[in-house]
C-alpha cells in the first residue's frame, strides 16, 4: 500500500512539473539549436590589406527633442521628465536626462521607442538625492544610430 501511495505521489509530481512547461509562457526564450541533416561546406576568403577599406562613419541627422512634461516631487524624491524626438519614428534610441544645479550634475538614461510619427522616451526618473532645494536646469538628449539631438535647457524647482 505504501509503495502504491509513493508511486502515486511521484506520478502526480511528475505530471504537475510537466504541466509547468506547458502552461508557463517562455517569452523571449530562443529555441535550442538543432543539427543539420546534411552538413555543408563553405569557403571563407579573408581580405588582403589592400582590399580592406576603412569604414566611413555616417554622420548623424539632427533631430528636435521636445519636453512634454516635467515634475519634481518631494514625496517620491524624483524628477520625472517625459520627452520625445519629434519628426522621427524609430526604436533603439537612448534618451538622457541631465540635471545641473551649481557644480552638481546628475543624469540618467532610458530607452526610446517609436510612437506613430515621433520617438517617445521612456519616463526619465532621476533621484533628487544630492541636489539641494532650489532652482536647477535640465536638458534631454536623444541619440540613435542615425539621429542626435538635445532639448533647449529648461528650469525646474527641486523640492
Amino acid at each position: 500500500m505504501k509503495k502504491l501511495l509513493a508511486a502515486a505521489i511521484v506520478f502526480a509530481t511528475a505530471v504537475t512539473l510537466t504541466g509547468c512547461s506547458i502552461f508557463y509562457p517562455h517569452w523571449g526564450e530562443t529555441a535550442s539549436p538543432s543539427d543539420s541533416a546534411t552538413p555543408s561546406e563553405s569557403a571563407s576568403v579573408e581580405p588582403t590589406p589592400s582590399e580592406s577599406a576603412s569604414p566611413t562613419a555616417k554622420p548623424k541627422q539632427p533631430v528636435s527633442v521636445d519636453i512634454l512634461q516635467s515634475n519634481a516631487d518631494s514625496g517620491t524624491a524624483l524628477i520625472t521628465v517625459i520627452a520625445q524626438a519629434s519628426g522621427i519614428s524609430e526604436d533603439g534610441g537612448i534618451c538622457t536626462l541631465t540635471v545641473v544645479q551649481g557644480s552638481t550634475t546628475k543624469s540618467i538614461s532610458a530607452k526610446a521607442e517609436s510612437n506613430v510619427t515621433d520617438t517617445q522616451c521612456f519616463p526619465l526618473n532621476l533621484s533628487i538625492v544630492g541636489l539641494t532645494p532650489g532652482d536647477a536646469t535640465f536638458t534631454v538628449s536623444y541619440s540613435s544610430e542615425g539621429y542626435n539631438g538635445k532639448s533647449t535647457p529648461m528650469s525646474i524647482v527641486v523640492p
